[in-house]
């Protein structure tokens, strides 16, 4: 029989199969030693001997081919594993027969296309990390922008608020010279009460509108700190990343020259997790500026309440002392003229109040969605990298 067909042959059979064959083979010659011995004691013939090495050999010639068949398979195997380590997912084993080598072929197979599927999956999730560390990288940025807008309206706001004190005081005065001319005017003085009138519902509503303006710097307020809150937040997930990242190029460097790749994605990843926490600390510090400039701008609020009740009280005393003015109506018409234009300042004051105050609530607005999408980001960037950690 050929040795081609005699490998053929024993790869129908199972490894066990196959010593179990062997062993008949050896056991049948020795037996027949034995039994000639016995019979013929301990001589025998020349052609004994040979009928003996006769039936030697085939277990010899089933042994060889059984080491030739493993030599076969094992070296098949060993160099399937080198190019597999290369970096040769689509390497496979052909297979035939039945014995256990086929199933060491097909589990090395299935081995090789799992291995192939899993690092597709992490090319994926490195791309995908790449893309996710871009759009934080942009929405840091986008936060940086709007808050240096939100600076400078309320710088302007601070301007419009000083004006507005600025001609409060002007009302003011102009109350104190009215109180000293009435007090000499008695022939116009029912004019001059309705005049006070008018003067004391305006003096109400610049109250009414300076407390709206109160409660809307105190929600400004309220809104900074939750900024501060979202990058306090923003910190720590670029610090988790950086960690996560971390973790990532110590498994890439023990993975030795098949990690280099990896290594690198991962240390770009540490670096952009380090900008984002920068930018974080950079907002933060922007926020605490903007809240200082709100709390003075609260304060001088709160000093124009008092400025404006206390005119809100002289004018009341005004209108008692005009009911025994007779006298000095021209002064006393061109005094409420004043006042007029004063409180027309104020309206105009107020309106551009209002309009920054508009302003910054738009832009809080917008860096609360700018905060949220970076929060979701970094989360998602925190999982990627956990994905390619594992």
């Amino acid at each position: 029989m050929p040795a081609s067909l005699l490998f053929t042959f024993l790869d129908n059979f199972r490894l066990r199969q196959k010593f179990v064959l062997l062993f008949s083979l050896i056991i049948a010659p020795t037996l027949l030693t034995a039994i000639l011995s016995v019979q013929h004691g301990n001589g025998l013939s020349q052609s004994q001997w040979l009928v003996i090495a006769a039936c030697h050999l085939p277990w010899i010639v089933v042994l060889y081919c059984i080491y030739g068949s493993l030599k076969y398979g094992l070296n098949s195997l060993l160099g399937a594993l080198r190019q597999l380590a290369s970096g040769d997912f689509d390497t496979r084993l052909p297979f035939s027969g039945r014995d256990e080598m086929l199933q060491l072929f097909v589990s090395f197979n299935d081995t090789a296309r799992e291995l192939g599927r899993r690092m597709a999956e992490v090319r994926a999730s490195i791309q995908e990390v790449t893309y996710a560390a871009d759009q934080l990288n942009q929405g840091a940025g986008l936060v940086a922008e709007q808050l240096d807008q939100q600076r400078q309206s309320t710088t302007s706001m601070a301007a419009a608020i000083e004006e507005m004190s600025a001609s409060i005081l002007s009302v003011a005065g102009q109350c104190r010279e009215t109180e000293k001319i009435s007090s000499t005017t008695q022939q116009l003085s029912l004019q001059g009460q309705h005049s006070i009138d008018s003067f004391i519902v305006d003096i109400k509503e610049l109250f009414r509108e300076i407390q709206e303006l109160a409660d809307l710097m105190r929600n400004l307020e309220l809104h900074s700190r939750q900024i501060s809150q979202i990058s306090e937040m923003i910190k720590s997930i670029s610090e988790q990343t950086n960690l996560l990242a971390l973790n990532a190029a110590i498994e890439a460097a023990r993975a030795g020259e098949y990690g280099r790749g990896f290594s690198v994605v991962a240390d770009e990843v540490r670096t952009l997790a380090q900008r984002v926490g920068q930018s974080a600390e950079e907002i933060t510090g922007t926020t605490e500026l903007v809240r200082e400039k709100i709390s003075q701008a609260v304060g001088s609020i709160a000093s124009t309440q008092q400025q404006t009740e206390q005119g809100i009280s002289k004018a009341y005393n005004v209108e008692k002392a005009l009911s025994g003015i007779r006298e000095y109506a021209d002064h006393t018409l061109n005094n409420v003229s004043i006042i007029a234009c004063s409180t027309e300042q104020q309206s105009q004051v107020s309106l551009e109040i209002g309009r920054n105050v508009e302003t910054i609530a738009l832009r809080v607005e917008e860096n609360n969605k700018a905060a949220q999408e970076s929060a979701a980001i970094a989360l998602h960037l925190a999982k990627l990298a956990q994905i390619v950690a594992d």
